[in-house]
């Protein structure tokens, strides 16, 4: 999932605005040396540019470290907007300086930080789901489909974006989406398995996601075939992990039961009452006609509502 993420980043990057240009140069200036990077202070002070971070050149290879890069540089706009008066090589740098494609980044404009926070905007979803689907201590792939969901409909909003610029980085990155996450019959179906058996998602969220996705049709197509597997492998499991385990605890209680001459009347009757209440679980559990299975009951019940903060939500205590 992450490696999927960071070829769709770097695809759309290749789009990326003359902008971000700038700001990589301008950040390439201040740190090439001891003395730049000593002017840059002196204007951060005179401009009461307040901000503990330090300014970081990003790396072509790794999309991260761009949207690292630029979210740390919007906040020294005022600095770099006035550092030609107190660096003259500044303003020739960015003139002069050839970048990596070959062209002249130039002198900043009144829209560059515009577009710059327009593309941090845009990399913050990407970098947050990096960071998801990354996490070591936690179970992630329940997350996926719903990440996958939310990523089609970010790209939706993105491409419909008056910014031509935001549209043309969105409209390559979802070609490349579209070659791993827009043919559901060549997916993984354990993909939405994961996410079905997720309590605040089940079905209902599955099925209706899968609409959105792929299209009415296609996706009840889609959810049935789903629904259809599952119901396939949750019988694997019972077949496997199930067979005579109900049977033998049942035989030994009974015979506890009839050992026990001295009773009274009344603990034989509760005891009967527990023989019947054994039995009727041992069906139920068993996949008996007129039972529902584990599978039926957990699919039957409402789905868990989201609270505001899902680290909340403890699934082994649920």
């Amino acid at each position: 999932m992450a490696h999927i993420l960071n070829l769709i980043v770097q695809d759309g990057l290749k789009e990326i605005d003359i902008s971000v240009k700038r700001v990589r140069q301008a950040v390439r200036y201040v740190r090439s040396s001891p003395q730049r990077t000593l002017k840059f202070r002196e204007c951060c002070a005179h401009q009461e540019v307040e901000c503990s971070k330090i300014l970081c050149l990003d790396v072509p290879t790794r999309w991260n470290s761009t949207y690292l890069m630029l979210e740390t540089a919007q906040n020294f706009e005022k600095a770099f907007d006035k550092l030609h008066l107190f660096d003259n090589g500044f303003s020739t740098h960015l003139c002069m300086h050839v970048c990596e494609d070959g062209n002249v980044a130039g002198p900043f404009v009144c829209d560059d930080w515009v577009n710059v926070r327009n593309v941090i905007k845009f990399l913050e979803r990407f970098h947050e789901l990096t960071e998801k689907v990354s996490g070591s201590r936690y179970v992630t792939s329940n997350c996926h489909f719903e990440d996958i969901c939310e990523l089609d409909s970010h790209f939706k909003a993105c491409l419909a974006s008056d910014d031509t610029n935001l549209s043309k980085i969105a409209g390559r990155m979802k070609e490349k989406f579209k070659k791993y996450w827009s043919e559901p019959e060549k997916m993984n179906k354990i993909i939405f398995i994961a996410s079905l058996i997720d309590p605040h998602n089940k079905l209902e969220y599955v099925g209706f996601a899968l609409e959105e996705i792929f299209g009415e049709e296609p996706g009840k197509k889609l959810t049935a075939e789903v629904d259809a597997y599952l119901n396939s492998l949750f019988g694997e499991y019972k077949k496997k992990y199930s067979k005579g385990c109900y049977l033998k605890s049942s035989s030994s209680k009974s015979t506890s039961f009839d050992d026990t001459s001295d009773s009274s009347s009344g603990n034989m009757r509760t005891k009967s009452v527990r023989i019947k209440q054994l039995l009727k679980r041992k069906k139920e559990d068993s996949g008996s006609v007129g039972a529902k299975s584990e599978f039926e009951r957990y699919i039957g019940e409402g789905q868990e509502p989201l609270s505001d903060d899902s680290n909340d939500f403890k699934i082994l205590d649920w």
